[in-house]
């Protein structure tokens, strides 16, 4: 909806979708379809949508300047299907470059920079940001933590403040006996 006088607009029509990402400049989104695993482009102002991409597994992000799509795919590799980051022109079709093989983590987010993507990753229950450059090259750890989860982060606009999100889920277990 608008900021001066509401008028919501519905994006979409189907049986379950959910954001992926918003663009930028704020003109146009990413959507899921939950039942298809497909992606979709749309643009805030209502118009029909665009399949990005089939078989959409778990994260995408837009990159900085808007031109671009990172998100997860199955890729065959040697006769297996293999999880896979992909980089796709913003309006669809073939991958821009030669796909980068999945690191182990979650929370896909384009580095301000745009030449990276970053990702939590936890090891012994510490959550750490990482760094995966687009040139295939060896990931590089970004935050040093030495406890806690990392839950949630955010690059600020201008790529030089970072946000965080962290803690420890904790659980507790409850016996509850001669219950009548």
């Amino acid at each position: 909806m608008d900021r001066e006088d509401g008028n919501p607009i519905q994006f979409t029509r189907g049986k379950g979708e959910i954001l992926a990402a918003m663009a930028p400049d704020g003109r146009w989104a990413l959507y899921r379809d939950l039942f298809t695993q497909e992606i979709w482009r749309i643009f805030i102002d209502g118009s029909s949508p665009v399949k990005i991409a089939n078989q959409f597994i778990g994260d995408a992000d837009i990159s900085p300047d808007g031109k671009r799509i990172a998100l997860s795919q199955f890729v065959q590799e040697g006769g297996l299907l293999r999880r896979h980051l992909v980089i796709l022109p913003a309006e669809g079709g073939k991958p821009t470059m030669k796909t980068i093989p999945w690191p182990d983590g979650d929370s896909l987010r384009w580095a301000p920079s745009g030449d990276a993507l970053t990702y939590v990753k936890e090891l012994d229950g510490v959550g750490n940001l990482w760094s995966q450059p687009l040139d295939g090259s060896a990931p590089k750890q970004v935050t040093q933590f030495t406890n806690l989860q990392l839950f949630s982060y955010a690059w600020a606009p201008d790529g030089k403040q970072l946000f965080l999100s962290r803690g420890q889920n904790t659980s507790d277990v409850v016996l509850i006996s001669d219950f009548h």
